[in-house]
């Protein structure tokens, strides 16, 4: 019996080696591999217990090491391990203290366990629970004092969230998203996260589909109380994360493939339309929300690209006095795009008004696409 232990025991102490690690990059691999063993069944082993009940005991240490103690006289901080009630602890970590990217594998793994039918699920509800709280404060403070994120692992953090819900039910995506409410930026963060995830894993389109409309609202808020807004954050910030268009990891070699994989299994027009008008009010101008909703129209039908997708796009890049707000650096090549299809009137003109407006304004390429109709 010994000598069959012996391997179980530095599997195991490896395991939690990991998700103790002080590398964000080793912790988040662990927790994606761990989610392969939640589908296997409980099983009793030599010692009397489940082998569940030991990788969660690996899963729980990663958990208690998610805060940092004081600074030292150098300047440095060290993890403080969490003793005692994890669950009843960690709610009491001063939210300055909170590593988000400890937290976020940490919150995987027990997002996995908990929609498994497991020994050790309901205990992993309550720290999924706890976990989450966790993150949406510590997502906040990290937003407000710009502290650098990788896309990357929010991502995987978002995909972990949508793999629950699509268990588990819709509600959960847009609870994360009030818990997050009080900062733009972490909000923003967040929504971006899902559309990534949901670009390379489009099983969960429908799901943020169906919450799109509930994120959108809770998102404009803000961009509701102009005062209160210009006080603590720029006005046209982040709107790019309300549209959601196929979004790929910077460091990805061919993104796209990936892209156009999306793009053909993408939200429909009825998931943004009941704050489409008002999200073009406020995104009038906005560099990066005309890419984001350039992006965002090349996933539709062409004749939506067409009309109404060129009223849209002169909403938000012309100003009144007909002159070329801004352009994106999407926006020419689409134009060139659609133009083929450009038949009727209403869009015709449209078109040639835009077209006009980025050739005055001397951005890159609208003069040689106006050629193309002399």
């Amino acid at each position: 019996m010994a000598e069959r232990e012996q391997p179980v025991a530095a599997i195991l102490s490896a395991i939690e080696a990991c998700t103790c690690s002080p590398s964000v990059e080793v912790r988040q691999n662990i927790a994606e591999g761990l989610r392969v063993l939640f589908d296997q069944p409980c099983g009793v082993q030599d010692h009397g217990r489940c082998w569940h009940e030991a990788v969660w005991q690996a899963i729980e240490a990663g958990a208690r090491r998610v805060v940092l103690g004081d600074f030292s006289e150098s300047g440095r901080a060290e993890i403080q391990p969490i003793t005692g009630d994890l669950v009843a602890e960690l709610p009491h970590a001063p939210d300055r203290r909170l590593m988000l990217t400890y937290i976020e594998p940490a919150a995987i793994c027990a997002m996995a366990a908990a929609q498994t039918a497991t020994c050790i699920g309901s205990k992993a509800e309550v720290l999924r629970d706890a976990l989450l709280d966790a993150y949406a404060r510590s997502a906040c403070e990290w937003a407000e004092h710009h502290y650098h994120r990788q896309k990357e692992q929010d991502a995987a953090f978002a995909s972990a969230v949508l793999r629950w819900i699509t268990h588990d039910g819709g509600g959960r995506i847009v609870d994360i998203a009030t818990k997050l409410s009080n900062s733009p930026d972490a909000l923003a963060a967040y929504l971006d996260a899902l559309v990534m995830a949901s670009t390379y894993e489009t099983v969960f389109v429908p799901a943020i589909s169906a919450a799109w409309p509930q994120l959108m609202e809770i998102a404009l808020c803000p961009f509701r109380e102009p005062d209160k807004q210009e006080h603590r954050y720029p006005t046209s910030r982040r709107l790019d994360s309300l549209m959601p268009s196929p979004r790929t990891s910077g460091y990805f070699e061919d993104p796209e493939p990936v892209l156009e994989k999306a793009r053909t299994q993408w939200l429909p027009t009825a998931a943004i339309s009941q704050h489409l008008e008002e999200w073009l009010r406020y995104a009038h101008g906005d560099i990066h929300a005309v890419d984001a909703l350039v992006g965002f129209l090349k996933t539709c039908p062409l004749r939506e690209q067409v009309w109404p997708g060129l009223e849209w796009i002169h909403k938000i890049v012309i100003d009144d006095d007909r002159t070329a707000a801004t352009c994106g650096f999407l926006l020419v090549g689409w134009l060139r795009l659609v133009r083929g299809s450009v038949a009727e009137e209403s869009p015709k003109r449209c078109y040639r008004e835009i077209v006009d407006a980025l050739v005055l304004g001397r951005y890159i390429g609208a003069r040689d696409l106006q050629a193309l109709d002399e």
